[in-house]
């Protein structure tokens, strides 16, 4: 049985098609990282720019990317759902620039090993470990995050500024915990980045 269980996994891995997104403006200093990261498991590659002056645009394109803009209007949630609309992805794997994967080869199989088993999860949470890029990497603290989720019209990102995805009527989430498989770091809150903010 557990064999039969991991020919179908396999097979499933094979056959998902995943979207990893990301919208932006003037990363081109870390834009190239997440490219590298994402490129390992995902199908598509959509960077939505919100009015870069930077080499974010070119080095999107050049990594592979779909590039889309959008005006920016102060608000997280409408950029990332003109993102999603542009998606064709079975999952969506939607992180930051300063956010990666630590082992991002497994990405395909956690999300094929979810539909052969838990087919009524919405979205996966993984362990996102703050760390400090400029100590070392030191590690500052984690929580969990939904940044992956099956591409569905009535999944969508509310709030204008700490935006969560979440049901559309009713701002629930059926969710799987992967609490060690897979580590997304975050560097969001080194000591440089935490200076320059």
């Amino acid at each position: 049985k557990r064999i039969a269980l991991w020919q179908k996994i396999n097979t499933r891995a094979g056959d998902l098609h995943i979207s990893a997104c990301l919208i932006t403006k003037n990363e081109a200093g870390e834009l190239g990282r997440w490219l590298d990261n994402v490129r390992v498991f995902a199908d598509e590659i959509i960077v939505t720019d919100t009015g870069s002056t930077d080499d974010t645009v070119a080095i999107a394109r050049a990594g592979g990317a779909k590039v889309l803009h959008f005006a920016w209007i102060d608000d997280f949630s409408a950029a990332r759902n003109f993102t999603l609309a542009a998606a064709q992805g079975d999952w969506i794997v939607f992180i930051d620039t300063d956010e990666y994967f630590d082992k991002p080869e497994c990405v395909r199989y956690l999300l094929a090993e979810v539909d052969c088993c838990r087919e009524d999860t919405e979205a996966v949470m993984v362990t996102s470990p703050n760390i400090d890029a400029d100590k070392h990497n030191r590690e500052i603290n984690r929580y969990m995050v939904a940044r992956i989720f099956r591409h569905l019209p009535y999944l969508r990102y509310k709030d204008r500024i700490h935006e969560s995805i979440q049901r559309v009527e009713d701002g629930g989430l059926s969710v799987f915990i992967d609490a060690e498989r897979i580590l997304l770091y975050h560097t969001g809150y080194s000591t440089n980045r935490i200076v320059a903010k």
